[in-house]
């Protein structure tokens, strides 16, 4: 019995394994699960988005509902606005609708022509009164008649009065839109006028000289600094403050003071350096390859002296060929090369002095 039940199974498993079949039917399950809750999700965004799609529906019908009763209620108000005039349709009444301006010109001229025919009136009545039980007078007849033609002309001329004002009523609105343009660009133009009378002020009262010269010594002086720190090892520091050059000492640590208080050769090294930077300011992009000195030294003392043969050392470190022109010999001995000039009654002779 047990083995009939075992053909069974493979025959309705298709001969296959019954433990693999079972996992397939498993696996074939979970997924059928997993697309029927997606299936379901589906459904339930489906039936979210029909709910607003119905709300929207049902709120535009009743926002057309309402427009439709405003309609009518509005075509029944100018229908009945209309019936009350000559007109059958608005379209004609839009067409005869006329400017405000018009409006009360038209206003004006009806007051006077109700004025005009209440005259008209009691003259009538008062030439009626006159004229009881008598015959008409021709020539009065022809006077009255005469003048009625000439109101009427009179008031031709004041309806071609009104026209002609009219254009001129535009003319002249155009002219002021025109004038406000114009206004905007007079402004517009007074402000490059102000702004090249104030740059004229400023180069006739030297400021724009003022002006580039403080850029100029504001880079001297950085670049005077660079050479001081490179030549002192970084003790010296030269800024330009308030148009006045001051110097820092790094080994006094104390604030910069005025270049007018430094010794004779704290002086001849900051004027050292102003002078190479305000070289290679004019050699611009050529290199600064000589530098020489032409006396200057015999007025300092032993240590300022030493001071200055320091900072010219340094100085040729840093790639310069540094020449000096002294009969300080203590300078000179510590240069390593010299040119001696000696001078003689039968003439002067070169020497060449090589450390």
């Amino acid at each position: 019995m047990l083995v009939a039940l075992a053909q069974e199974i493979r025959a309705k498993t298709t001969a296959s394994d019954p433990a693999k079949a079972m996992q397939d039917l498993e696996n074939e399950h979970k997924q059928l699960v997993k697309e029927l809750a997606g299936s379901k999700q589906k459904n339930l965004d489906l039936k979210q988005k029909t709910e607003i799609l119905k709300h929207k529906q049902e709120t535009s019908e009743k926002l057309l509902k309402e427009i439709k009763q405003d309609t009518t209620k509005l075509d029944a108000q100018v229908a009945k606005a209309l019936a009350k005039t000559k007109f059958s349709e608005p379209r004609e009444l839009q067409e005869f609708a006329i400017a405000e301006m018009d409006i009360k010109a038209l206003e004006l001229e009806i007051n006077n022509y109700e004025i005009e025919k209440q005259t008209a009136n009691k003259q009538e009545v008062a030439l009626a009164a006159k004229l009881s039980g008598k015959t008409l007078d021709k020539a009065e007849y022809l006077a009255k008649r005469q003048e009625q033609e000439k109101t009427a002309q009179e008031l031709s001329e004041l309806s071609r009065d009104m026209g002609r004002i009219e254009a001129e009523l535009k003319q002249l609105e155009h002219d002021l839109a025109r004038a406000k343009d114009l206004r905007k660009e007079l402004n517009k133009q007074q402000e490059i006028y102000d702004t090249y009378y104030a740059l004229g002020l400023d180069l006739r009262g030297n400021e724009l000289q003022k002006f580039l010269l403080t850029q100029v010594q504001e880079k001297l002086a950085h670049r005077a600094s660079d050479i001081i720190l490179e030549v002192t090892n970084g003790r010296y520091d030269l800024r330009l403050l308030d148009g006045e050059y001051q110097v820092r000492d790094a080994w006094l640590a104390s604030e910069p003071r005025n270049a007018k208080t430094l010794s004779g050769g704290e002086t001849f090294i900051a004027s050292l350096a102003l002078a190479l930077a305000l070289s290679e300011t004019i050699a611009g992009s050529q290199a600064l390859g000589a530098l020489f000195l032409d006396e200057g030294f015999g007025t300092l003392d032993t240590e300022t002296l030493e001071s200055v043969i320091n900072v010219l050392e340094n100085l040729s470190k840093t790639g310069r060929m540094v020449g000096v022109i002294s009969h300080v010999k203590e300078l000179t001995s510590r240069m390593p090369a010299c040119l001696t000039v000696i001078k003689t009654k039968s003439g002067s002779s070169l020497s060449w002095d090589l450390a």
